[in-house]
This record gives C-alpha cells, structure tokens and sequence, in this order.
C-alpha cells in the first residue's frame, strides 16, 4: 500500500514564470508613466532653466551679448550677439519641448527673448537695450499640469 504525500513549494519554473511576468508588468507600468503628457514636465523645466542659465554662463565668460529665444510654443535656441544660433549642451542649434509639452504663456518678454550682458544682467530685447523691470515668468504645460520658470530682474537668477 502506497502513501501519498503531499509536496509544498513552487516548481524552478512556475517561479521563473512569476518573475517574468512581474517584469513585464514593471516595463509596461514605467513605459506607460513615461508616454504620459506631464512625466517629464519637471525634467523638461529643469532643462530650459539649466539652458537660460547657460545663455547668461556663456555671456559673463564671452563677455558677449548671449539671447535664449522661444522660437514658437514647442522650441527655443541660443543665440550669440550677431544673432546667429549656436550649439546647445545637447548638441543641436535648437531644443525641441517633449511630448505634450508646450509654452503656455511667457510674461514680461516681450519680443520672446531673454538676453544677458557681460555681467549676466537680463534684458527683454537681443540690443540689450531694455533692463527686464519685473520677473519673467516662463509657464510650461503638459495636460493639465504646470510649471513656471522665472527670472529675476537684474540678478537673472532663474528659479525653476
């Protein structure tokens, strides 16, 4: 007379299939976050103020006249003191907004452009003519999410 026992555990391969379906379930969930409008909004805003920063670097170090110019809602490039666009860190003459993202207003610029002096004084025109009199205020938007970017008047500190 045989006894039958009863064995408790998983198998090799009913755990290798527990795994393999928790990792794609954990793609699918980090891919699905990330091709939501809005993910990347803060990132995007920590880019343009790291690049207006970067206009205002390459005119205090240039001692040159340096513009960061909104080109329409979705893009914006750096231009040198004749006007011509220059490479931006990324590489390209001009940086794109990601997915979704767009310049929602943008508020005591004028003519759509911020330009630093020698000093990384901020004006509102490419002459360097006009001092910008009150914060700037870049709004980015992703759906139904916002982020402002603003730049003080006469320090030119940007505050993401």
């Amino acid at each position: 007379m045989e006894i039958l026992t009863k064995k408790i555990g998983f198998t090799a391969i009913e755990l290798i299939v527990v795994v393999v379906v928790i990792a794609i379930f954990a793609v699918y969930v980090t891919l699905k976050g990330l091709l939501v409008p809005g993910t990347n909004l803060k990132a995007q805003a920590n880019l343009l103020a790291s690049d207006i920063r970067y206009a205002q670097n390459l005119s205090m170090t240039a001692g040159q006249h340096f513009s960061l110019v909104i080109i329409n809602n979705k893009s914006y490039k750096i231009n040198n003191g004749s006007g011509t666009a220059i490479a931006m860190p990324a590489g390209s003459d001009s940086v794109t907004l990601g997915n979704g993202i767009t310049f929602d207003t943008i508020t005591n610029l004028p003519n759509n452009l911020i330009t630093f002096d020698s000093q990384g004084t901020p004006y509102t025109d490419a002459a360097a003519t006009q001092l910008l009199s009150a914060n700037a205020l870049l709004t980015l938007i992703a759906g139904n999410k916002t982020v402002v970017i603003t730049i003080t008047p006469s320090t030119g500190s940007v505050m993401p």
